[in-house]
């Protein structure tokens, strides 16, 4: 037998836990993101006090190609919160009300600007080799953190944290462009510092 009343009494219950449960998750991951976006801006400050040895080049086209997606998925879904036809469908397909809607979409929205913020703090951070260990994707690495390295005929760089990496690319970190002139600094600094590596 089929009970449309009952039916529809689910739908107005399950569609708001559906949508408060996405928008909490959504706000969790959000916390999560601009927490590493702080750090990383936090730790980007304290790289002018740390010692530079060599700076290193890392291409930003796939972080500025990500930003601009995300920026275009965040304006459409503000876009929707005000006057979009996904306010409506969701009403039709969830039984969600405008509020609940809202709420969701603003969810939504807030998990894009932090995630979008993470991509333009990596955007401004310095990959570079210091006294210390490497600083590589907005992250320090300390000379322990470290497995091996591997330089190319392009004199890019790429470093591992783990071994058998370069079998797996496991634990590898982003390839960054050395400028030829720097090359024999950088391959004596890694040598020194190769009996650290764990």
């Amino acid at each position: 037998m089929h009970y449309p009343q009952l039916t529809t009494m689910l739908n107005h219950i399950t569609g708001p836990i559906m949508a408060i449960t996405i928008a909490v998750i959504c706000v969790g991951f959000s916390i999560y993101f601009c927490h590493t976006a702080v750090r990383r801006l936090i730790f980007r400050l304290k790289q002018r006090s740390i010692i530079t040895l060599v700076e290193m080049r890392q291409s930003k086209l796939t972080s500025y190609i990500s930003l601009a997606v995300i920026a275009v998925v965040v304006v459409i879904v503000i876009a929707q919160i005000f006057n979009g036809p996904e306010i409506s469908a969701l009403h039709y397909q969830y039984s969600l009300n405008r509020v609940f809607a809202t709420i969701l979409l603003s969810a939504i929205t807030l998990l894009g600007v932090s995630v979008a913020l993470v991509v333009g703090v990596a955007l401004i951070n310095l990959c570079a080799v210091m006294d210390k260990g490497l600083a590589n994707a907005g992250r320090f690495y300390d000379w322990y953190n470290l497995h091996d390295y591997l330089m190319d005929d392009k004199n890019r760089l790429t470093v591992s944290t783990q071994k058998l990496t370069f079998l797996t690319f496991k634990g590898t970190l982003p390839p960054a462009k050395v400028r030829e002139e720097d090359v024999p600094k950088l391959e004596f600094i890694l040598n020194k510092n190769k009996n650290k590596f764990h």
